[in-house]
C-alpha cells in the first residue's frame, strides 16, 4: 500500500483488506461507501488490477462472490491494469464444449 501511496501521491486512497479471502455461495455486491471513490482495484500479489464497477446511490459498486484485498481511489492509478487483460482464473474446455476448471462428469446417457 505505501509503495501505491508513493506512486499516487495525490490520490485519495482507501486500502480494504478481507482476511481469509471469504467466498459466497452467490454474487453480492461490495459497497465503497465514500462518494469520493471512483476507482476500485484488486491487489494482486505485486500487481493492482482496475475492477470494473458500478454506481449506486452515488457509492461505487463491485459485483463478486469472493473478497480479497482492494484499493479505491478517488482517481486512476498508475501501474495498474484492466481486469480484462489480467486474467486470474484459468479454465479448460471439456468435451462437451464448455469451459469450466473441473471436467464435465459422464452423467451415462
Amino acid at each position: 500500500n505505501s509503495a501505491v501511496a508513493g506512486a499516487n501521491p495525490n490520490a485519495k486512497l482507501r486500502c480494504i483488506t478481507f482476511p481469509g479471502t471469504p467466498m459466497f455461495a452467490a454474487y453480492s455486491d461490495l459497497v465503497i461507501k465514500d462518494k469520493e471513490m471512483k476507482y476500485l482495484y484488486e491487489v494482486d500479489g505485486d500487481k493492482l488490477i482496475q475492477l470494473d464497477t458500478d454506481t449506486k446511490d452515488g457509492y461505487l459498486t463491485y459485483r463478486t462472490d469472493r473478497l480479497t484485498s482492494y484499493i479505491a481511489s478517488d482517481r486512476a492509478l498508475k501501474n495498474a491494469v484492466s481486469s480484462s487483460s489480467s486474467s486470474s482464473t484459468s479454465s479448460s474446455t471439456t468435451s462437451g464444449g464448455s469451459t469450466s476448471s473441473k471436467p464435465n462428469p459422464d452423467t451415462g446417457r
